[in-house]
């Protein structure tokens, strides 16, 4: 009777307002056909795992993932997994279940984390993969169980790329597109050697185990819808760039059309490289002897300046996480050079301190509260560099994340209106964009978590694709500031973000843990450039404020204001089977009324999440349906 009557709300909900808070007043329907039998789904839950299915901030119960790995109950979508013992959430199912087997088999979230990350550098080799870099957030059950207070051993891998020795501030000046295409694209990758140390901290399988999986599918696999729609805008420059080693991903022996969804894509140099990788590990397979001088002698012919040193000499950095009480619990989140978790943190914060925070306002109100508490901390986030480089980063982060600082913002803050733009105070300069990326969240039997983002910046980054290995180099040099670019704004650039050697540029990456005491926890994180800050940031208040569930939380439509350009971003998106993705017109004008500058989007972000129940221990994993992903539990 209760799941009748809330579908009965969500009906009268769409597009429109209420006080009713288990789902968002300002979505318009994220499911598909526009609805689904919420008391079918119920009742399909209960029956597979008890009454206790539906409790708590799980109010849809999940299931799916492909080739049988999850538990299946009918009538879930296929976007979401329910599990009492383990789960993976990814953004293509050939990789969760590939998670999954990992855990079935024994192993644990760090295990597990490392081989679906090479899987989907496989099968998105346009998004992340190992000629990029990755932030990784462990956090071992012990550590959190108790609300995590101490936090003792969460801890975060940064291999994040670096610039090369050669690199120097001005390098882009005048020649912007130099950072985007071709070797001088590329900086130093560290993805590999990251997963190398996660697995050799927390890891209990065999290394060469964990890489297998991603070297069949680099044998031979099935291209998918992300890929297929990146090749159709970015294929033309990637044969351009790499016309030998790019001819795999087209028709005819690489003279014919980009492979589309559903042909095959063999990549035997890749398969190669990962099997090699497996059998030597990292270091001597890839970042030593033969196999460096040649990999960085290709990147130099394609007009780079690495040099065999810059990657023999790379090491991924281990970093203690940021962490603050917020919305009930501790938020465990990356530190700098990423920028995502000082800015989720301060975001939430401010959002938290309002004495009824998001629940029964107005839909616009809420939708105007959340823009502005984002404002206030992408202005916070102008200041943010690779702290090796930047000595206030420091001081920056412990304002970001201050109770007393942040109450000072929210309260010049207006319900009624928009402030002018120089009351969001903060470093009044313009960071460049980064953009790609892929999530993966983990859970294992003990409950250790497992929250990385991977990345190569933009679709297949400098498009250059070494010959010898198969890799795809990222384009992260593109992530720094470079001096002189005043944008369309009057702003000048970053210079705790300009590029120095052995730099670490900013990202927005956002691995994130959430805990509370009663043992519930979330485990998430995005992809999409700084809209994963939005993305992440937004699906934790739809979980934790608005008692969203789980399935809700990721795909119900999103917002994203970063303050510079001075715009309120709006989802407003069809996906291919007709399922509309869209803030209310009724939203859209109260933004439009407090003075709100409201651009439609086609989306703010790619969310993999894992809600894990406090009592039970029950797992509900949901993959973001904007790109395809299913998750995978047992």
């Amino acid at each position: 009777a209760a799941a009748a009557a809330a579908e009965e709300e969500r009906v009268a909900l769409a597009g429109g307002e209420s006080s009713f808070t288990g789902v968002a007043a300002w979505e318009t329907s994220g499911r598909r056909g526009g609805r689904v039998g919420v008391v079918a789904v119920a009742a399909a839950a209960v029956a597979a795992f008890g009454a206790g299915a539906l409790v708590g901030w799980a109010a849809t119960a999940g299931g799916g993932g492909d080739g049988g790995a999850a538990t299946a109950v009918p009538g879930l979508q296929p976007e979401e997994a329910l599990g009492d013992v383990a789960a993976v959430a990814t953004d293509d199912h050939r990789c969760s279940d590939v998670g999954l087997k990992v855990l079935r088999d024994g192993g644990g979230a760090a295990d597990a984390a490392v081989a679906a990350a090479l899987c989907l550098g496989v099968v998105h080799p346009h998004s992340s993969g190992i000629g990029g870099g990755a932030f990784a957030l462990y956090a071992p059950a012990a550590s959190i169980e108790a609300g995590g207070d101490a936090g003792v051993g969460v801890e975060v891998i940064d291999s994040r790329e670096k610039a090369p020795a050669a690199a120097h501030r001005d390098m882009y000046v005048n020649a912007s597109d130099r950072s985007l295409v071709g070797g001088a694209a590329v900086a130093v990758p560290g993805e590999l050697l990251g997963l190398h140390t996660l697995w050799s901290r927390h890891g209990n399988k065999e290394w060469a185990e964990l890489c297998e999986p991603a070297a069949a599918l680099a044998e031979e696999m099935t291209v998918g819808p992300s890929l297929a729609a990146a090749l159709a805008g970015s294929g033309e420059s990637l044969r351009q760039t790499s016309p030998v080693a790019s001819r795999p991903f087209f028709h005819d022996a690489g003279s014919g059309q980009p492979l589309g969804e559903g042909d095959v894509l063999r990549r035997p140099e890749l398969a190669a490289t990962l099997r090699r990788v497996g059998a030597l590990g990292p270091r001597a397979a890839l970042y030593s002897d033969d196999v460096a001088r040649t990999l960085t002698a290709e990147i130099r012919a394609a007009g780079g300046i690495m040099t065999e040193a810059d990657l023999t000499q790379y090491e991924p950095t281990i970093r203690a996480p940021l962490s603050a009480s917020v919305l009930g619990g501790t938020l465990y989140g990356v530190p700098p050079p990423s920028s995502g978790g000082a800015t989720i943190i301060q975001a939430l914060s401010i959002i938290g301190g309002y004495e009824s925070p998001l629940v029964g306002v107005d839909a616009s109100l809420r939708a105007h509260r959340l823009a502005e508490a984002l404002k206030h901390a992408f202005a916070s986030r102008m200041a943010l560099g690779d702290p090796a480089y930047a000595p206030n980063v420091t001081a920056v982060l412990a304002d970001m994340s201050d109770a007393d600082f942040n109450a000072a913002l929210r309260a010049q803050t207006s319900d009624a209106a928009v402030l002018n733009l120089t009351q969001y105070g903060g470093e009044w300069n313009q960071l460049p964009e980064d953009h790609g990326t892929s999530h993966l969240s983990i859970v294992d039997a003990q409950g250790n978590a497992a929250a990385m983002t991977t990345t190569i910046n933009t679709h297949f980054g400098s498009k250059v694709i070494s010959e010898s290995t198969g890799i795809v180099l990222n384009n992260e040099m593109d992530d720094f500031s470079t001096p002189g670019q005043v944008n369309a704004y009057g702003l000048a650039p970053s210079e705790a973000n300009f590029v120095a050697p052995g730099k670490r540029p900013l990202s927005s990456m956002s691995p994130t843990v959430f805990t509370r005491a009663d043992g519930k926890k979330v485990v998430v994180g995005a992809s999409g450039g700084p809209r994963i800050i939005s993305a992440t940031m937004q699906a934790l208040v739809r979980l934790l404020l608005l008692g969203d569930s789980a399935y809700d939380a990721v795909h119900a439509p999103r917002i994203h204001d970063q303050l510079i350009p001075n715009e309120c971003m709006v989802e407003d998106r069809t996906l291919a089977d007709g399922t509309v993705i869209s803030v209310a017109q009724k939203v859209r004008q109260g933004l439009e009324q407090r003075g709100h500058e409201v651009v439609p989007t086609e989306s703010v972000g790619v969310c993999q999440l894992i809600a894990v129940e406090g009592s039970s221990g029950r797992l509900h994993a949901v993959s973001d349906r904007r790109k395809g992903g299913r998750p995978a539990a047992f």
